[in-house]
């Protein structure tokens, strides 16, 4: 995990408002928000625009579990931030964010386990796709648990400073009714990667006339733009699937 900070701390520099300003943009730090159709405002200034780009991305979606709140969980974000690599690790989801992490982790020592509610891994995928990455996962001896429905979350403090914490997920296969089938599953780290929502809000989207789709965010058309035609969205973009996946193989 040291190695690991240590390499983003090397490309960080490329992604500075040092770099940017290099190549003759004008960073503005601070809050951005729209007020009015063609202006937007930054730390009191006004600026004014021909076109602009939302690009304020996304952030875990939290499935309600109850419990699930209280524990000490990662999202795709956060689990970057690990100063150790936990013996084992429980994955909440199977879409290809989940996965992703989930083979990494294998393959850097933890013994991964991943529970999904469907039956089937990144079920908006082909077939032949799914049983391509199906097997990968399953060579490098990840746990895959299926048709699963999730009861709660426990949790322990660690016991001493610098410890992992004891997360417990309590499940049981969905369409059971028999009694015992209640399972537990115990980790020292747990990861939630149930889907993202994009960050549209605070950003004055109402004020420049950009509609929102209450399932997938701001509405776009072929083009990405929104219902105002000088602003694009790109919290979201097509082929980013295909980054995904290919780096599970």
């Amino acid at each position: 995990m040291e190695r690991l900070r240590k390499l983003r701390a090397g490309i960080s520099h490329h992604d500075s408002a040092k770099r940017f300003t290099s190549l003759g943009i004008d960073v503005y730090i601070g809050h951005g928000e729209f007020s009015s159709p063609n202006t937007v405002q930054v730390n009191g200034k006004t600026l004014k625009f021909k076109s602009a780009v939302v690009a304020t991305g996304g952030s875990a979606a939290l499935p309600p579990i109850p419990g699930l709140k209280e524990a000490p969980y990662l999202t795709n974000a956060s689990v970057f931030n690990l100063t150790a690599l936990p013996r084992r690790l429980v994955v909440i989801g199977g879409g290809p964010i989940g996965l992703e992490l989930a083979q990494a982790m294998q393959r850097f020592g933890s013994e991964v386990t991943v529970l999904i509610r469907s039956g089937a891994i990144m079920p908006k995928e082909d077939d032949d796709a799914r049983a391509i990455v199906l097997e990968s996962l399953l060579k490098d001896g990840l746990n895959l648990q299926f048709h699963l429905k999730f009861l709660r979350v426990e949790h322990e403090s660690p016991k001493e400073e610098g410890d992992f914490p004891l997360v417990k997920i309590f499940v049981e296969q969905d369409g059971q009714e028999k009694d015992d089938q209640e399972q537990v599953f115990e980790c020292e780290a747990l990861l939630v990667a149930t889907g993202r929502k994009p960050n549209v809000g605070n950003v004055g989207l109402e004020k420049a006339g950009v509609e929102i789709n209450p399932k997938d965010g701001v509405k776009v058309n072929d083009q990405l733009q929104t219902t105002n035609k000088g602003v694009m969205c790109l919290w979201r973009v097509p082929l980013s699937l295909v980054v995904l996946v290919s780096t599970l193989l």
